[in-house]
């Protein structure tokens, strides 16, 4: 089964022509990028090096390579110095409207005055360069207070040299950040409703963690994520307690044509959490804890990017996308009504641990009712073991789903606070 990780978004199977969505749409439709025709006169062409067809990219780094070629598509090495940069695309208006409306996303066009593009030479012999985009953030985080609206951008390459010409363009996307109290919230998703939000970020912490709530994939439960931000049993006594950095992931809900959303939001706020380290904790080591349907989303990074993560946390988990083991709400939230085999196999996470997938924590209600722990919870320790990953895992006497409040000594083997604050102090940043 082809998993890709394509330009800085997950997207399992978006290229297979072989799976279906659902019976009214067996192939996803990529991301709106036209190409643009070549002029006649140019021999060389510069394109963004991208694979697959993801065409919006998240500004974490702000660099973006290109490429040369000659117009049969071959590679090609500068012949001489060539100095390019970054631009606005043509009419960029309008190809945020049609993005909008093509993909149900709500963006905003990044105002004038807050970004500009730095030139950079592909020198004489290389193949290619990375071209940069500056942010003024500051004027950015007032414009979003303005328009309530995530940012995009839609930039294409300007070449200076006449002989070279350039096609294709990309959208970027700029996060706004916006404090509230104690934490900061960052709007960086297609949808306003999406967001990350950290908790304990100030000051120097050990690590990182992304909270990947649950749902069935249409709601995010509010005990979710009211459990980060209550008393003694909630995630910010759990952050304070570990001296951790807790990012929550409110993702976009999925479409039946576009189900790669939630694991999309879920790639760019760990690319941030993971570019932006040292603005907030100095940390290394990061983490993914998914609880419920939130454990898909989990699961579906650690196997998609396990070198981006140190270790997971999952309760509760959903993992599998099979008929006999899924939960049917979260799934046709997700996939439609009939996804095709080979999306199921595609996106039963359990199919496809690996020896680099990080170190596991694993805790589950043996009686919840909501799916079958068996063939998620267990199913995936058995996977993840097969593969000499190591994992600790624990089962509850209770019957109710994701109360994990009520998971202590007397309902299982060790109390679930206690044990899971160990697990996590296992994983330190070298120095703290």
């Amino acid at each position: 089964m082809k998993k890709e990780l394509l330009s800085g978004v997950i997207a399992i199977a978006m290229t297979m022509a072989s799976v279906g969505c659902g019976k009214e749409n067996k192939n996803p439709e990529p991301e709106p990028t036209p190409e643009e025709p070549t002029p006649a006169n140019a021999n060389t062409v510069l394109s963004f090096k991208m694979e697959g067809n993801r065409a919006l990219m998240l500004s974490a780094e702000r660099e973006f390579e290109v490429a040369l070629t000659k117009n049969t598509g071959e590679d090609f090495s500068a012949e001489e110095d060539i100095t390019c940069s970054l631009a606005l695309a043509d009419n960029p208006q309008s190809l945020v409207n049609a993005y909008n409306s093509q993909k149900k996303a709500a963006f905003a066009l990044l105002p004038e005055g807050t970004y500009s593009f730095e030139a950079s030479t592909i020198a004489k012999g290389a193949k290619g360069a990375s071209l940069k985009l500056k942010l003024n953030q500051a004027e950015i985080d007032k414009a979003f207070i303005a328009s309530q609206k995530p940012f995009v951008l839609p930039v294409k390459i300007a070449p200076g040299n006449e002989v070279v010409s350039s096609k294709g363009y990309i959208y970027v996307v700029c996060p706004a950040y916006e404090e509230e109290g104690d934490n900061l919230i960052i709007h960086y998703s297609r949808e306003p409703e999406a967001k990350g939000v950290l908790y304990n970020y100030k000051g120097s912490v050990e690590r990182a963690v992304l909270l990947c709530p649950g749902g069935a994939y249409s709601d995010i439960p509010e005990n979710d994520i009211q459990w980060v931000v209550s008393g003694n049993n909630g995630f910010m006594n759990m952050a304070q307690a570990t001296n951790s950095m807790f990012a929550a992931l409110y993702y976009s809900y999925p479409h039946t044509k576009y189900y790669s959303h939630p694991f999309e939001d879920a790639y760019d706020l760990l690319s941030l959490v993971r570019a932006r380290k040292g603005e907030w904790g100095g940390y290394d080591k990061v983490g993914v804890w998914g609880m419920a349907s939130g454990g898909h989303i989990a699961t579906t990074l650690v196997v998609n990017v396990p070198e981006m993560l140190d270790f997971q946390i999952l309760m509760t988990p959903l993992v599998t996308m099979q008929k006999d083991g899924t939960q049917d709400g979260a799934c046709r939230s997700l996939l439609g009504d009939d996804p095709s085999q080979d999306l199921r196999d595609a996106l039963s996470n359990e199919k496809h641990t690996a020896a680099g997938n990080p170190p596991a924590y694993i805790a589950y209600a043996a009686n919840d009712q909501s799916f079958s722990m068996e063939k998620n919870a267990v199913a995936y320790e058995a996977a993840l073991k097969a593969n000499g990953v190591a994992v600790e895992i624990h089962s509850y006497n209770h019957n109710k789903h994701n109360q994990w409040w009520a998971w202590t000594a007397k309902t299982g083997d060790v109390d679930f606070q206690a044990s899971v604050k160990e697990f996590l102090k296992r994983f330190t940043t070298s120095g703290k």
